[in-house]
């Protein structure tokens, strides 16, 4: 459902080309976001960060993203390992956890974070307990607590509409590099096709089936088709 006093801006999403395109567009016109930077992430499971299975899109400059793998990356990030865990909204001052015992904080990426303004990343969960993974979206506040102006209820709704968005105009389906024959491989797998039969279906060699499928599992980083499967729908991608 479109939150209330939305703008029109769901052509100009479309439009986009990607999804941090896409989250440019949310930054720029909605008024909640006042300019900050933001992040969006996305879960199928709880603590999927710990194996990397967790997308992450930022409107932070290439420069500073550029620092975030070699800075530790997933596993030293303070926002992404509380997610699973944030009832509504959490708050992360970030000239505190630099300056804190854990070293893991005491990185290039945080400081190049500080230097770009940031002093507070609160943190939003946004996906209701129904749906399928959840998901975190996440301002980067150069006022320290700004985003607290407005109620934890109002950037769920935002996030959430945005998620919808992003997955139903396959900006996550791009994103992740999954084609559309391999969407369409996973499509006929889900519906308890065999690779002989899609083969067939399609006039290619069953050989043809199982590397498409192969290279959606690589994508999508499943360890099974049937995991794969899952995720295509977690995704929007099905």
């Amino acid at each position: 459902m479109k939150p209330d006093n939305f703008p029109n801006i769901e052509n100009a999403i479309k439009s986009a080309r990607s999804m941090r395109g896409a989250l440019f567009v949310l930054k720029n016109h909605v008024p909640e976001f006042m300019g900050n930077h933001i992040t969006y992430e996305y879960f199928v499971r709880e603590n999927g960060f710990m194996r990397g299975d967790v997308i992450t899109v930022t409107t932070l400059p290439h420069s500073v993203t550029s620092l975030y793998v070699p800075s530790g990356g997933q596993n030293a990030d303070p926002v992404i390992e509380i997610i699973s865990k944030v009832k509504d909204r959490r708050t992360v001052e970030l000239e505190k956890i630099r300056k804190g015992p854990q070293a893991k904080y005491k990185t290039k990426f945080f400081k190049a974070m500080g230097e770009l303004g940031v002093k507070t990343m609160t943190v939003y969960k946004f996906l209701p307990d129904k749906s399928r993974g959840y998901g975190g979206f996440t301002v980067l506040e150069e006022s320290p607590r700004a985003s607290l102006a407005y109620p934890p209820e109002r950037y769920a709704q935002i996030a959430f509409y945005f998620h919808l968005l992003v997955m139903h105009n396959g900006h996550i389906m791009r994103h992740l590099g999954v084609n559309e024959k391999e969407q369409l491989a996973l499509q006929r797998m889900a519906d308890g096709r065999t690779a002989q039969d899609v083969a067939q279906e399609l006039g290619v060699t069953p050989r043809t089936i199982e590397m498409r499928l192969g290279s959606a599992r690589k994508k999508l980083k499943s360890r099974t088709t049937t995991e794969a499967v899952f995720k295509s729908v977690c995704y929007g991608i099905l």
